[in-house]
């Protein structure tokens, strides 16, 4: 059997492995990198273990790794560093044995990392993405302090021009020399040749190593067990009949003999969690953190079942029980700062859509979020008209526009498929509502015969529309019937009011109407100048006139949303109300 190299940091060296930057590389499109690793401690500080670029915030690409409970995939251009892709490594690298990474970007949108050719970790990035390719060198093993790893060996290094998939990842993941494959760029690998300790085989680059020490590979490394691992599991991924799911599980326990290792716990549990088999995924988590205690990624595959079964006080068992652990790595920011949110709060507060009592930031604004179904404080306030004038029952006829998830789900168990109408230009953004119709306010609803809902709904619609408002206003309340009511958020802003509907960039429409999306600001300043000459727009709003302000603080809608006209201002509007009307007589004289 040909002998194996690799590159061996003790735990008393220090150096990096840099390898020179060539102007034919194309590193700007879709791109994959591969590393094998052997850790014999976990870093203490930020190690990149392949990095591309001036600064980490000025990168073409970055993996590194933190400690044992914070690893990174990202690459970005100073203040447009897209998300990092992060992953928690002791969940799926085992110290004192060889572990394959494979990092993934595609620019349509999405970054992937695969350990040991199973996917842990899949983000969506902005589609407009921006970095500059980079003149600079490409370092591997490389600290803050231009230290190597507290210890551990290199086995190879991969660079791809293309985005790889799962599939080809595992195909390739054992092979020394791939030759002229598509996309690749090159391949550096331990002896390849005795004159150089690194060499890349395609020649395209030479290699800098520093502090290594040239050695045979140490450790088995299974192959066929490894391969036949990553295919079960990331055909379990893929699974969407639930009798496969149940079948590749029983096949992934009987490769492993019946002891799985945390990944496959993790991942099975997630996958069942997916198609609603709840009950099941509770048993192989309970067994998993049973023969795997302390394990981060199977306490928050437990955290988000106990979420799903609205089960709050085990989610806040679980994430005291790992509140250090968390907050000092970042590890699930989220439940993390509501955990602190509830801490701090002198009161009980949930949401009155859902009853978690776990809330998130949204941009500037804090704890506004509901993790348990995504409301944000509009929506909550939104759903308080509702029920507190009980506004709906199983007879009422409801058009609902750009449906939110938490009202949805409410309300389409109260009320036939039949007299819930559900509508929104894009309706392939809404999967969790099966009966949703496309529907362009600005061409359909002239459609719709007069007086058919006793309820229409919507937030945040009218920025998005394209037409004249007072035309979408008009036929809003043709349709209603005559005891009708218009619920709807709209999102008031400082200043005057403007629209554009001619070709704008993104960034020129966030600046000019505060999102990339939206095509006119509705503002304040003139707001009776607008819309305020169509319906009735109160300047002086206040809704803790109409709800107790201590119903208002337990559902978690800030003081901020109160008084005055903001983005979170409900108006409940009667059919009468539309002040274009001619006379008061029949909805024939109102056309």
């Amino acid at each position: 059997m040909e002998k194996q190299y690799a590159l061996d940091y003790g735990l008393d060296k220090t150096g990096f492995i840099e390898i020179s930057h060539n102007d034919k590389w194309l590193l700007t499109g879709d791109l994959t990198l591969e590393i094998w690793v052997m850790f014999y401690r976990w870093p203490i500080n930020w190690l990149n273990l392949a990095v591309k670029g001036l600064t980490d915030r000025k990168s073409v690409f970055c993996l590194r790794i933190k400690n044992a409970y914070k690893g990174q995939w990202f690459f970005g251009d100073g203040e447009r560093a897209i998300p990092p892709l992060s992953f928690i490594p002791k969940d799926y690298i085992r110290l004192f044995e060889w572990t394959h990474i494979a990092c993934v970007r595609k620019l349509e949108g999405s970054g992937q990392i695969y350990i040991n050719g199973v996917s842990v970790s899949e983000r969506k990035w902005p589609k407009d993405s921006v970095f500059k390719e980079s003149r600079s060198n490409i370092f591997l093993l490389k600290g803050l302090d231009n230290k190597a790893m507290v210890g551990g060996q290199l086995g190879a290094f991969r660079l791809w021009s293309i985005a790889r998939s799962g599939e080809c990842i595992i195909k390739n993941m054992f092979l020394n020399n791939l030759g002229n494959e598509r996309g690749l760029i090159g391949q550096w690998f331990p002896g390849f040749n005795k004159n150089n300790m690194f060499e890349d085989t395609k020649e395209s680059s030479g290699a800098l190593v520093k502090g290594a020490v040239l050695t045979e590979k140490a450790g088995f490394v299974d192959q066929k067990h490894i391969l036949k691992r990553a295919e079960l599991l990331n055909l379990l991924n893929k699974e969407v009949n639930e009798k496969n799911v149940l079948k590749t599980i029983q096949l992934i326990y009987e490769l492993e003999n019946g002891k799985l290792i945390p990944v496959e716990y993790k991942n099975i549990a997630s996958i069942l969690i997916k198609h609603g088999l709840l009950k099941k995924a509770r048993e192989i988590l309970s067994e998993g953190i049973r023969n795997h205690p302390g394990h981060i990624g199977m306490a928050l595959e437990w955290s988000k079942l106990a979420m799903i079964n609205k089960d709050w006080n085990n989610v806040i068992e679980i994430h005291e029980k790992f509140y250090t652990v968390f907050r000092q790595n970042q590890i699930s920011n989220d439940i993390v700062g509501a955990l602190q949110f509830i801490k701090n709060s002198k009161r009980e507060i949930t949401c009155n859509l859902c009853g978690s009592p776990f809330f998130k930031d949204m941009g500037t604004r804090k704890n506004v979020k509901c993790l348990g179904c995504g409301s944000l404080e509009r929506t909550r306030l939104l759903y308080l008209y509702i029920t507190n004038f009980n506004l709906i029952n199983k007879h009422s006829m409801i058009l609902h526009i750009a449906p939110e998830k938490a009202i949805y789900d409410k309300i389409s168990p109260l009320v036939s498929p039949a007299n819930y109408k559900v509508v929104d230009f894009e309706p392939e953004r809404y999967e969790f509502a099966e009966n949703i119709q496309h529907m362009d306010l600005c061409y359909d609803l002239e459609k719709i015969k007069d007086e058919q809902f006793d309820i229409i709904l919507h937030s945040h619609v009218f920025e998005h529309l394209k037409c004249n408002y007072v035309y979408v206003l008009f036929h809003l309340h043709r349709i209603l019937k005559q005891t009708g009511l218009h619920l709807c958020v709209i999102p008031f802003m400082e200043g005057y009011y403007d629209e554009y509907f001619g070709p704008i960039t993104p960034g020129e429409a966030h600046k000019r109407f505060g999102q990339y999306d939206h095509v006119r600001r509705i503002g304040k300043k003139d707001i009776q100048n607008t819309f305020g000459l169509v319906i009735p727009i109160d300047d002086n709003y206040d809704v803790s006139k109409i709800f107790p302000p201590e119903k208002l603080l337990q559902y978690n809608i800030p003081e901020a949303c109160w008084k005055g006209l903001s983005i979170n201002t409900v108006l409940m509007i009667k059919k009468e109300d539309f002040r274009l009307w001619r006379n008061k007589g029949t909805t024939m004289d109102k056309k």
